[in-house]
């Protein structure tokens, strides 16, 4: 998989996420063992895409992630409150 023209290895990963105004950045990211930002190493990155927020009808109180296939791929949407980001996944 391909995440922002980045080979995706097989493997688990975590997202962290900073967020902006009307966008956030996701950090796909190899240390899965760590929590929070404290122990966050850069050099532990996988990729980074910058999203642009989109705005949904309905307030969602829950944080829901699900994905959606698209063409050659997938995209994994995350949503919480108005709001919702999605990142597009290609096969390679």
């Amino acid at each position: 998989m391909e995440l922002n023209k980045k080979s995706i290895p097989v493997g688990s990963f975590i997202h962290k996420v900073i967020p902006a105004e009307n966008k956030m950045t996701i950090v796909s990211n190899s240390a899965t063992h760590v929590s929070g930002v404290y122990s966050y190493k850069k050099e532990n990155d996988i990729a980074r895409i910058i999203v642009l927020l989109i705005e949904i009808a309905d307030i969602l109180k829950v944080f829901t992630v699900a994905f959606e296939a698209k063409g050659n791929g997938s995209h994994l949407h995350m949503c919480w409150g108005h709001f919702r980001v999605a990142l597009p996944f290609i096969k390679n």
